[in-house]
């Protein structure tokens, strides 16, 4: 196996576990949508999107990466409100 086939068998094992993982967050934002109902919280809790940012942000010291992480969990936000509607 050549370096770039290895390179694209290790991305698609990732690719698999973070598609695992979104699914598994989808169920628990249907889970907390229900919740959130059932006590007449706001979908939308702006502090609690401040605080996910804010966290996932320190995990780097790049700038860039810190865009990067920040414009996919903003996505993965979106996704996750869509759902507990």
């Amino acid at each position: 196996m050549d370096k770039l086939e290895e390179y694209r068998k290790q991305m698609s094992e990732i690719d698999q576990k973070i598609a695992s993982l979104f699914l598994t967050r989808m169920d628990l934002s249907i889970q907390i949508g229900n919740y959130k109902k059932e006590k007449n919280i706001p979908i939308y809790q702006e502090e609690r999107e401040k605080i996910v940012l804010e966290n996932i942000k320190k995990l780097t010291l790049k700038k860039k990466e810190q865009e990067y992480l920040e414009d996919f969990f903003l996505y993965l936000m979106s996704k996750s409100k869509e759902v507990q509607k």
